[in-house]
């Protein structure tokens, strides 16, 4: 976890930029941004110091592909669908307060997500069959949509059959629920936001520009502060994994639009090692790594407590659900058991009754206590 106990040298803004420049990618730029925003250029600089020259914890390693070190560009023009309205910010009456939210080194929308996915067949995609993605069917199709994509652009929106969805990915605390986008009768567009919550993903939409937190499903502040977007189930695997199950499946193309190398992964070893990018609370109530991989559920209530949760959740470690059978839990009215897949190497939940699915999303360790406890 960052620390803010940094004693500020007054290195100058071209020599701490020079330096990211030089090291080499686009992504540590934004990083090394990220950092001298919030704790100032002596930290930048010893953020360069430490990922860049061979510690343990390199944060992007040499032999990754990386993304170029200028922005880039749409090969086509995309309509700004959110006609640039200024960023919403929190006032006294929003759920989440604005010392709460981080920026995230780079502007509203600098993360573009996808507004007019393309798809191909499975025979025709370049990703291997190892490679995650989040697999969804509904109403007879089923959509492959890889972390590879995700990665680059957090929100996809789209439509399965007649249903508006958003796919959403924070590569930050890999959570990755799938929302209906659908306010009010309204379909409405999600965008990246330039916030982070919990070192998490704050999207915005584009028809009130209200801030939503996506762990949460629930915004955070502007005109839909405190409204609950409805979840559908998904499920994290590998490709391969998901072609057996549905062979005529299509998978999210990679023309997207945008000049990305979709077969990089630009966090370098974060996925992997113990560190979190920004400042997350609860970490002490940790037993476990704080990058193992959890599912969580989850059902808001009508209190409404700041910065905090307030409802029904419930979360399992992969580890443990894999190795033991889990017996049936209440949650609220419900009883739910937890099932090993091993179809697609997962979690699933389930409602006893009724046998019906129940919405989930993966996520790391550190994220269940940062956002329910």
């Amino acid at each position: 976890m960052l620390h803010q106990d940094i004693t500020l040298n007054k290195f100058t803004r071209a020599n701490v930029l020079l330096k990211l420049l030089l090291a080499g990618t686009g992504m540590l730029v934004i990083i090394g941004l990220t950092i001298f925003l919030i704790y100032g250029p002596a930290a930048t600089n010893a953020m360069v110091n430490k990922y860049w020259h061979g510690s343990p914890a390199t944060l992007v390693a040499p032999d990754v592909p990386v993304a170029p070190t200028t922005p880039a560009t749409p090969t086509t023009p995309k309509p700004n669908t959110s006609n640039a309205e200024p960023q919403v910010e929190p006032t006294a009456t929003s759920r989440v307060t604005a010392k709460n939210l981080y920026h995230g080194g780079i502007d509203k929308d600098g993360i573009p997500a996808l507004l007019n996915p393309q798809f191909v067949a499975a025979t025709e995609t370049p990703f291997k069959d190892d490679a995650l993605i989040i697999g969804i069917t509904h109403n007879g199709v089923s959509k492959a949509y890889p972390y590879g994509i995700l990665t680059w652009h957090e929100i996809v929106n789209d439509v399965i059959g007649d249903l508006p969805i958003a796919v959403t990915l924070c590569p930050l605390c890999d959570t990755n629920p799938i929302f209906i986008r659908k306010i009010d009768n309204n379909i409405v567009n999600f965008g990246v936001s330039d916030k982070l919550f919990q070192s998490c993903l704050v999207m915005y939409d584009h028809l009130s520009e209200s801030l939503w937190s996506q762990p949460w499903g629930l915004g955070i502040a502007g005109e839909r502060n405190n409204t609950v977007l409805q979840q559908i189930p998904g499920i994290k695997t590998t490709l391969g994994k998901w072609r057996a199950v549905y062979p005529d499946t299509v998978v999210l193309s990679t023309a997207t639009g945008y000049n990305r190398d979709y077969n990089s992964y630009p966090y370098g070893l974060y996925a992997t090692d113990n560190a979190i990018m920004f400042p997350v609370r609860n970490t002490e109530k940790l037993t476990a790594s704080s990058k193992d991989i959890i599912s969580y559920i989850y059902v808001h209530n009508n209190t409404r407590p700041k910065d905090m949760f307030s409802g029904n959740a419930y979360a399992i470690n992969h580890n443990l659900a894999q190795q033991q059978p889990m017996a049936p839990f209440s949650f609220g009215d419900q009883m739910l058991r937890v099932v090993w897949d091993d179809k697609f190497d997962t979690v699933r939940f389930y409602n006893v009754a009724n046998n019906q699915e129940i919405p989930a999303s993966t996520a790391f360790n550190f994220v269940y206590p940062a956002f329910f406890e």
